[in-house]
């Protein structure tokens, strides 16, 4: 996410052929890296009983951002003549995920049952006393 959103500050930037393909590349490769953690990160934080529906809204929202991004930044263009809203809207959606990722991490931190701490088991009879019979 962090390389996501500082390519697409870059791009704003790019007024070059090669440093527009360097951003491109860039954008490229964290597009790749985060589809191969998206279902491992849908199972640690939402864990593996619902994981088929789990993993099927985050593609439900990967398809719709698909489809209504390319839109939002060809209005962009249509009314500045420039991309560079589009860019500067994909990075501060990159910082979102950055930061509920991070919630999400914390959430499931806190609600993991081995991180809790569970007063000691009572034990019968106590060791230091024979049972009387």
């Amino acid at each position: 996410m962090v390389i996501n959103g500082a390519s697409m500050l870059l791009l704003t930037q790019a007024t070059s052929l090669p440093f527009f393909i360097f951003c491109v590349v860039l954008v490229g490769f964290s597009f790749g890296g985060l589809l191969v953690v998206f279902a491992p990160m849908v199972r640690l934080i939402f864990g593996s009983k619902n994981y088929n529906s789990n993993y099927g809204l985050i593609f439900i929202g990967y398809g719709i951002g698909a489809f209504v991004g390319p839109k939002i930044s060809a209005y962009f263009y249509d009314t500045t003549g420039r991309y560079t809203m589009g860019f500067v809207g994909s990075a501060i959606l990159a910082v979102a995920a950055i930061v509920l990722i991070l919630v999400a991490q914390k959430l499931t931190k806190n609600n993991n049952p081995q991180n809790k701490k569970h007063p000691p088991t009572r034990q019968y009879p106590p060791p230091h006393k024979k049972p009387h019979i």
